[in-house]
């Protein structure tokens, strides 16, 4: 998370959860009105990765398709995935039980350690 700091990274999903298993990417929420900055965040500091879209659900009834990228981190594989700035006013609802997603920040995050 330190990597992408200057984006607000927020840990989310089966990691953050406790339910991860050996398997399991890593996922984060980073926010930049530009996508590209990131890409070319990671260009800079010499790291592989991939480009895709992901669709998520705001709402039960609205979708959106955010842009992501996955990257190898050491033997663990980093799924980001890139909101509008003010997207980190409200977190896609979860496919498990409908309520927002929980995030946790760097500070949260090292709390957990």
């Amino acid at each position: 998370m330190q990597l992408l700091a200057k984006f607000e990274p927020r840990l989310v999903g089966a990691v953050l959860n406790g339910t991860a298993t050996e398997f399991t990417d890593i996922q984060l929420h980073l926010f930049s009105d530009s996508p590209e900055a990131i890409y070319l965040h990671l260009m800079e500091r010499r790291f592989d990765y991939e480009v895709f879209e992901r669709k998520l659900r705001m709402t039960p009834d609205r979708q959106i398709s955010v842009p992501s990228v996955r990257l190898a981190m050491g033997d663990e594989t980093v799924e980001a995935f890139v909101f509008p700035t003010d997207g980190i006013r409200q977190a896609p609802i979860s496919p498990v039980d409908g309520k927002p997603m929980r995030r946790a920040g760097v500070g949260e995050v090292e709390a957990l350690s």
